[in-house]
């Protein structure tokens, strides 16, 4: 959805309830065995995984490349989407499973642990945001679109109270980049779109 907003190209979107399991249904199973999210549809066309998706808005629109302008750009962009997806996602997942479960006081060494290796990776996006405005360099791209969503649930669980006492020292916004970046992306007009709906609340 990130994708299609600074593309500035009109879509419809269809948001499943997972407590219907609505993700399970037949009729999303048709179109997406794995019954995960996003799924893109286009016509005949059918792209699942964000990172498979936004390559095909890229290259179907391709005004506001997201993959850079020039082969160090797309090096940058791919670079950042690697190490998000290879580190800074799975450290993510690690910190907010137990805590999803209720369970993160029997898992503090493993929250601590993870909170650690994000605040490494907050550490490598503040380096890239000290050569350009945005991840990627001078213009918001698919590294931009990619990492945002996970930061900001990230930001939103260490928040709550009962996180709060285990001072993970893990806040992706703490820096003056990092907060800069942030308003830079929620500047997008049509972001809020985006936005899960209990974000807004």
């Amino acid at each position: 959805m990130l994708a299609l907003i600074v593309k500035g190209a009109e879509f419809d979107d269809q948001r499943l309830h997972f407590d219907k399991k609505e993700h399970k249904s037949p009729e999303y199973l048709a179109i997406n065995p794995r019954g995960r999210v996003p799924t893109l549809v286009d016509g005949e066309t059918v792209v699942r995984e964000s990172s498979a998706i936004i390559g095909y808005i890229d290259r179907k629109i391709p005004q506001v490349p997201l993959f850079g302008r020039t082969p160090a750009e797309t090096a940058r962009i791919m670079q950042t989407l690697s190490e998000h997806d290879a580190y800074a996602y799975p450290a993510g997942i690690e910190l907010l499973r137990p805590i999803f479960r209720g369970k993160s006081l029997e898992k503090t060494d493993d929250v601590v642990a993870a909170a650690k290796a994000l605040d490494a990776e907050y550490g490598y996006l503040r380096s890239h945001l000290e050569t350009g405005p945005w991840l990627g360099g001078d213009a918001v791209s698919a590294a931009d679109i990619t990492v945002y969503p996970t930061l900001m649930l990230v930001d939103r669980i260490v928040g709550k109270p009962e996180i709060a006492a285990f001072e993970l020292n893990v806040a992706p916004f703490a820096s003056p980049s990092m907060r800069a970046w942030k308003e830079r992306v929620e500047a997008i007009p049509g972001i809020d779109r985006a936005h899960p709906p209990h974000w807004r609340t």
